[in-house]
């Protein structure tokens, strides 16, 4: 196998590429004990570190130099200074290596569509060059449910035909509107082309993650909203909400045992975003919003959706404001089965561990 096909076209690269089926279901265990971590210091990736120690495996982990250390400080792990769009910093990391487990990308900020595409596609591109490189037997790719776009129902007012999305499902959706999931598709590509040229590589894609540690309050966003007392007002749509520590296992499990070219999702409950609110405000000591907008109203709201996400808080980004009275709902039957993970946690534990995080990071 060549690295030909990760470093000679540009990213986001035509070809769409689809897993073979070739590896037999129940393919055997792979004890990879030498793990590169790539998003050590961010939220999922400093969880899916301290998991990978606790299942014996020797940690590495590779940031850039101005990257906040604070969440892996106490981990007994080897680090590189690195970039994930600096391919020579990233051949020195993969060294001896046996896994890489790839988290690194860019969650917010700006430049839109390219910006995404440089961070998710070109970045994923060079480590797996990279991995090959170094002759790394399993690599495990931090994707999202995102990448697989918009579900195919029309917006409503309630969840009762809402259908549950599978790893079957490809992406739907318009690129310029949900840049982070486009590039999170595009990003899968490449991973799949590199299992079918030998490498054992594939995909994890949780769903939204819930748990202590998300600094840059991405996915956690909801919940440090309504504990500052910003409560949003009741709006339909729904969301998978799933445990940073099931996402955690999931990913040290799709290290060991999960099939090359596949994609595995990571999920837990589907929620109501009102329910969801509702049950956010009552476990940190909120009072539960009155004020419900409908379909209508909330896509009325939507049509100004970067001064409603301002002005009202509501939990989602404003290209998702955009998809009110959806319901991005996710089957998590596959992982379970392959991976022989455990059934998800509840929605309210990992909540109330978030909320906790916030708290002590704000007291004197």
């Amino acid at each position: 196998m060549t690295c030909a096909s990760f470093i000679g076209e540009g990213a986001g690269g035509e070809g769409e590429v689809t897993s073979s089926g070739d590896t037999p279901v129940g393919a055997p265990e792979s004890h990879v004990l030498r793990v590169l971590v790539t998003g050590a210091t961010g939220f999922i990736g400093s969880h899916v570190a301290r998991a990978l120690i606790a299942s014996g495996a020797t940690l590495r982990v590779v940031h850039r130099p101005d990257s906040p250390t604070g969440l892996i400080d106490d981990l007994p792990a080897d680090r590189v200074l690195g970039d994930i769009l600096d391919p020579l910093s990233l051949a020195e990391a993969c060294e001896g290596m046996e896994g890489v487990v790839h988290c690194a990308a860019q969650m917010r900020g700006q430049g839109g569509l390219p910006a995404r595409l440089e961070s998710h596609v070109l970045g994923t591109r060079n480590m797996l060059a990279a991995a090959v490189g170094a002759g790394v037997r399993r690599f495990v790719c931090t994707s999202s449910v995102a990448a697989l776009g918009i579900p195919p129902h029309p917006p409503a007012d309630t969840d009762a035909e809402a259908p549950l999305l599978d790893e079957t499902h490809e992406w739907r959706g318009d690129p310029a509107l949900w840049p982070y999931g486009y590039a999170k598709h595009q990003a899968e590509q490449w991973v799949r082309r590199a299992a079918q040229e030998g490498l054992g590589a594939l995909i994890v894609n949780p769903a939204l993650v819930i748990g202590p540690g998300d600094r840059n309050r991405v996915s956690n966003i909801l919940i440090w909203q309504i504990l500052h007392g910003r409560v949003p007002p009741l709006i339909p749509g729904g969301l998978n909400v799933v445990s940073v520590e099931d996402v955690a296992a999931g990913t040290v499990a799709a290290l060991a045992r999960g099939r090359p070219a596949e994609r595995y999702l990571l999920c837990g409950q589907n929620r109501t975003l009102a329910d969801l609110i509702r049950t956010t405000a009552r476990l940190v000591g909120r009072p539960e919003p009155r004020l419900r907008l409908s379909l209508r109203a909330t896509r009325a709201v939507a049509a100004l959706a970067a001064a409603a996400a301002r002005l009202l808080h509501l939990p989602l980004a404003p290209e998702l404001l955009r998809q009110a009275g959806v319901y991005f709902y996710y089957s998590g039957d596959k992982a379970r089965r392959e991976l022989g993970l455990a059934a998800p946690r509840a929605y309210e534990p990992a909540a109330l561990a978030s909320a906790d995080w916030y708290r002590r990071r704000a007291a004197p």
